[in-house]
């Protein structure tokens, strides 16, 4: 008689000689499943372990970007007449912004103007009344100069269409009141009045001329401050305007990681968002100071080294807005773990 201990292998999806059709196996599906609930589990601690790893891995500094911005003051007291640039508005360099006038200086200029056609009608009443010289034709070069000057003001915005007729007048009332010469007479008079008057005249028009507000770079106009009509005194603020040019980055260096500000030390900054760049240290702090109001922001660090960068790579004009925070990141120094570092 043979025994058997081992039965038959059969099919398993065969009973009795009927085929039963089975659902394909889960088994794997539930590891997966049992994995995704362990890593959920255990995601705390990695996460905290990051932290820790990066904290010692890592040198990193809080910073902003530093996008300057130039106020334009009105350099004398004046009275805005006109604001030719608007916020948010793009100008170029020598572009005109902003008009002023003072009353006491047209006053002024007007004034001179008439004393100098006084002078010249008392030159030509005195050479009348000396047949034996010449009467000189008065020199009507400087109303043709004075035309000229309000011809460009009023193409720039800066006069107006009365003051440039007004100015033409003068030059056709002084031509027409100037009585024919012979051709040799000579002019022995003395001009030391006239030129006094011309010297004056010219500062008076510098002046003038300074009282129209023009951007000093390219850039964009950032605010204004002031209003047609209104009166300014003397370093009042009127307008301001950001240049084109690369911003700086202000980190704030742990008194711990000074080694990494130093001139030359490259590093990486990146903004919230995930852009990055390349930036260098410029200068070369000395103390380690308070943290300034400016970067109060960046959180509970109440001391560090004020560090100044220079972006390597263009970033886009949404990312240099003028008081950005963002991280910047220092390469580490593998040197610091060397047993023969000089350091």
């Amino acid at each position: 008689m043979k025994i058997r201990f081992t039965p038959v292998r059969a099919q398993p999806d065969v009973d009795r000689g009927l085929r039963v059709p089975y659902a394909p196996p889960q088994r794997q599906a539930h590891k997966i499943r049992w994995y995704i609930i362990l890593l959920l589990v255990a995601s705390p601690l990695l996460l905290l372990a990051y932290y820790l790893l990066a904290s010692w891995w890592l040198v990193e500094a809080p910073g902003f970007v530093d996008q300057p911005v130039v106020e334009l003051t009105a350099p004398q007291n004046a009275v805005v007449e006109a604001i030719q640039a608007q916020p948010e508005s793009r100008v170029a360099t020598g572009a005109p912004l902003l008009v002023l006038r003072d009353p006491q200086l047209d006053a002024r200029l007007q004034g001179l103007e008439r004393e100098w056609l006084a002078q010249q009608a008392a030159l030509r009443a005195s050479h009348q009344s000396r047949p034996a010289v010449a009467a000189s034709a008065p020199d009507t070069g400087w109303l043709a100069d004075n035309l000229r000057r309000y011809e460009q003001l009023f193409a720039a915005g800066a006069a107006t269409l009365a003051e440039v007729n007004e100015a033409r007048q003068r030059l056709a009332q002084a031509r027409a009141s100037v009585p024919p010469v012979a051709p040799a007479a000579v002019a022995l008079v003395n001009e030391a009045p006239l030129r006094a008057l011309e010297t004056e005249r010219a500062r008076l028009l510098a002046a003038r001329q300074s009282l129209t507000i023009t951007a000093p770079a390219a850039g964009t106009v950032v605010r204004v401050v002031t209003r047609p009509g209104l009166q300014v005194q003397a370093g009042q603020a009127l307008l301001a305007i950001q240049p084109d040019s690369a911003p700086r980055i202000m980190a704030l260096v742990a008194p711990q990681d000074s080694r990494y500000a130093q001139p030359g030390q490259l590093a990486m900054v990146r903004w919230p968002s995930g852009e990055r760049a390349r930036a260098r240290v410029l200068s070369l702090p000395h103390v380690s100071r308070p943290i300034p109001d400016s970067v109060r922001r960046l959180g509970e660090v109440r001391e560090g080294i004020v560090t100044e960068l220079a972006l390597l790579d263009p970033v886009p004009a949404r990312l240099r807005v003028d008081g950005l925070a963002l991280t910047v990141r220092f390469p580490h120094d593998w040197s610091r773990w060397w047993p023969f570092s000089q350091d």
